[in-house]
């Protein structure tokens, strides 16, 4: 429905008068009328007061994150959030006891009309629907806001038993994307990637708030987690008190006193005492010698040197296995590529290619196949060996009409900033010594957060440039973000003058890029940026993960073709312990 200027307008208006408690008869009779003619309005209008509902949940606790970092009830003069008091008696209000004091009571009073308007217009629904719609309008809840990749700043993994504090409100589930905020649970462990790649396990009863892509603040609660190389600097603070990583895993028990307990399994933290401005009064490097260690803010003491195991475990998720249809292989094989690995062998380094008289994969590095006993294996690349990549011996020269397309399945095992296939128009037997000597031309990457770049995170990138260089080129993201440990499809082009990507056959708007471009032979990559032994981020970001079915075309595919492969994945079985 196309949206009508003047009726948003004059619906946010109504909303207001709500919220002001300035409504009249005739207006409410009016917004009444909006909604029933508009079941976005309705929507709209679901939203708008949960917000406001939000606020009373918010102030009526602890801290919230609107404007409160440096309230708490003691130094306010609230007792269980309601007047202010000494022990002999009341006393004259504080300014910051009475602002506070009077944002409680304007949380009420929206509180209160949002809940007087919601019964006054439900009273009318009962006119336009059956008892089924007037139960489920009852029982219903607005939806969690989404939020996309461009906005947000972690993405949740996977949830196990959790209670929220609030049952009665939306909570984020698998697959969200999550901005900065807070989130409290009674029970459960909530998994999260940080689109730096940091990997954080929380366990409830936790208080935990997302402040930015490198920071959380913990007011209660357990978190395990693991920082990758290039996320160094992660911070996660307590109530004065912060632990600020510097390459390493670790874990956290934080008590809703202030107290902190943390162990280093592997690298270094700074722990720190801070001081009212959130700045540093003490801290000491700790590492996995220091054996546990405590923080404690009243006590303004750091200490270390005993033992405590009592931490969450940041357990490995079990990589589950692609199942394909049986017809998948006929499938692509009938789209005519010019090479197609399937991964099913792994002898002296060769994994061969299924059309007769092409050049087999060759392993660098300690690249393996999955378990034997699968139904389709696959390539793994496994963590830390930041050499590894597969190639073909000899060049292949992408054609320039029609184009040319690349697919392939991968799973990744976090959220990180890794190469799935490059081509380079560099020779392998001439000698480079540094990236900037190279001639990228084509790139299929995940992205992450990287500091000192603009990648939108949590996506696929591909890239094509021309002139061939190491740097510059033309840029297109995928509309949805991948997930970590599940399997992906995916293929990237160029249509004569498009690029052209699709993730599990969703397109991405094409990009057009420059008419006038050729291409030249190329080497192919496959898991790893260059061949460079050299590990940085312009000459490695290898892949960490599984990848299986790639296939090279000498044209590009029709979106039929890609839906039709996407297709003929078949149902996995759970993982263990799901």
């Amino acid at each position: 429905m196309m949206r009508d200027p003047d009726r948003d307008t004059e619906l946010q208006s109504l909303l207001e008068a709500v919220c002001e408690e300035t409504i009249t008869t005739e207006q409410l009779a009016r917004l009444e009328a909006i909604m029933m003619a508009d079941p976005e309005a309705e929507t709209r209008y679901l939203e708008f007061m949960q917000v406001h509902a939000d606020l009373l949940r918010e102030f009526g606790g602890a801290r919230s994150r609107v404007d409160l970092s440096g309230w708490d009830r003691e130094r306010s003069g609230f007792e269980e959030g309601v007047f202010p008091h000494t022990a002999s008696g009341f006393r004259p209000w504080s300014r910051p006891a009475y602002r506070g004091f009077m944002v409680l009571v304007a949380a009420a009073a929206i509180g209160l009309a949002a809940t007087i308007a919601f019964h006054a217009l439900n009273e009318a629904r009962p006119r336009r629907m059956g008892p089924t719609r007037q139960v489920a309008i009852r029982n219903a809840k607005p939806p969690y806001r989404k939020v996309d990749v461009t906005r947000g700043i972690a993405l949740v993994v996977k949830v196990d038993g959790m209670q929220w504090e609030s049952p009665d409100r939306a909570h984020p589930s698998e697959g969200d994307v999550l901005a900065a905020g807070r989130l409290r649970f009674r029970a459960g462990r909530l998994f999260l990637n940080m689109f730096t790649g940091v990997s954080l396990v929380v366990e409830g009863p936790a208080d935990v708030e997302l402040l930015s892509f490198d920071k959380v603040h913990v007011r209660s609660g357990r978190l395990r987690a693991r920082v990758p190389e290039g996320a160094e600097g992660f911070v996660v603070s307590g109530p004065g008190s912060a632990v600020v990583d510097l390459g390493t895993e670790f874990g956290l028990n934080i008590g809703s006193d202030g107290k902190m307990q943390g162990k280093v399994f592997k690298g270094m933290v700074e722990a720190a005492l801070l001081n009212d401005a959130g700045t540093y009064r003490r801290s000491r490097m700790m590492d996995p010698k220091s054996h546990s260690f405590n923080i404690d803010p009243e006590a303004e003491l750091i200490d270390s040197g005993f033992q405590a195991d009592d931490f969450v475990t940041l357990t490995q998720q079990a990589t589950s296995h692609l199942i394909l249809d049986s017809r998948y292989r006929d499938a692509v094989t009938q789209a005519g590529p010019w090479g197609y690995w399937r991964f099913d062998s792994l002898i002296d380094g060769l994994i061969p290619n299924e059309i007769p008289g092409r050049p087999s994969l060759r392993a660098e590095g300690p690249i393996h196949l999955s378990n034997p006993g699968q139904v389709n294996r696959s390539a793994v690349f496994e963590s830390g060996a930041t050499g590894q990549y597969l190639t073909v011996d000899g060049l292949w020269e992408p054609p320039r009409h029609p184009g040319y397309a690349v697919e392939l399945w991968f799973l990744s095992q976090g959220i990180s900033h890794g190469a799935l296939v490059s081509f380079l128009e560099d020779s392998p037997t001439v000698r480079v010594n540094h990236s900037s000597e190279l001639h990228f031309k084509f790139l299929l990457e995940l992205t992450s957060r990287v500091r000192g770049k603009l990648h939108q995170p949590a996506s696929l990138r591909l890239l094509h440039r021309f002139p061939t260089s190491y740097n510059g080129g033309d840029n297109l993201y995928s509309k949805s973000h991948y997930m970590p440990w599940q399997w992906h499809h995916l293929v990237g082009q160029l249509n004569e003058n498009r690029m052209e990507l699709y993730l599990d056959g969703e397109p991405t708007p094409p990009l057009n890029v420059d008419p006038v471009y050729f291409n030249r032979a190329s080497q192919i990559l496959l898991g790893r940026l260059t061949t460079l032994p050299k590990h940085n981020e312009d000459t490695s970001r290898p892949f960490v993960g599984s990848m299986d079915e790639v296939a090279i075309y000498n044209r590009p595919l029709t979106i039929e073709e890609i839906r039709s492969h996407h297709r003929l994945r078949t149902a996995a079985p759970n993982r263990p312990g799901e």
